[in-house]
């Protein structure tokens, strides 16, 4: 039997860690003395600890390792893996996002944009259908007519626009003496 520093130093888990791990009720000494409070572990409990720093690298929650652990049931250890697998790919997506918005700020810093001159949000939109038109006008005070044109086609088509709908108009723009604009509105 190892007390509690000599297994520290054996499965290089702090003291700390393991109090802690005895307190959530994840791995409990082997015994611990009554007059003294000195805990004893097992050279079989470095197999439990190992299993739980991989489940801890894999990114499960001491809980869930927990749950695993007192099963020891592989449907259980395998829904886990393909819950944190889950969560990996939703992770993925969200810093491939951010790579995407950083690329595109240096791609503008490049051009020459300053970000003091757009108050810019990208946000996440959930999936819907949208109608859209793109057109060259000569200003922005032109974009009502934009709107007109895509009000009769929604009729024409027999689009009924969302109630709650968000119209969106982008303005993308090359020179100063023309503006490219595009609107989208949800439908139903």
């Amino acid at each position: 039997m190892f007390k509690i520093g000599e297994f520290s130093k054996v499965s290089n888990i702090t003291v700390r860690t393991l109090r802690h791990y005895e307190k959530v009720g994840l791995l409990l000494p082997s015994k611990v003395d009554q007059q003294s409070g000195y805990r004893y572990y097992k050279a079989e409990q470095l197999g439990v600890l190992n299993q739980i720093k991989l489940l801890q690298q894999v990114g499960l929650s001491l809980e869930s390792i927990k749950e695993i652990l007192r099963s020891q049931d592989l449907s259980v250890l395998n829904y886990y893996y393909e819950l944190r697998e889950q969560e990996i790919h939703l992770e993925l997506e969200t810093l491939n996002a951010k790579k995407q918005l950083v690329e595109e700020l240096k791609k503008q810093l490049k051009e020459g944009v300053s970000m003091e001159k757009y108050n810019v949000v990208k946000k996440q939109l959930a999936v819907r259908n949208v109608m859209s038109i793109r057109k060259v006008i000569p200003s922005f005070s032109d974009e009502g007519q934009l709107w007109n044109k895509l009000y009769l086609e929604a009729q024409k088509q027999q689009v009924n626009f969302q109630t709650n709908h968000q119209a969106l108009a982008f303005i993308m723009t090359k020179n100063t003496k023309r503006l490219t604009l595009t609107l989208k509105c949800k439908v139903k």
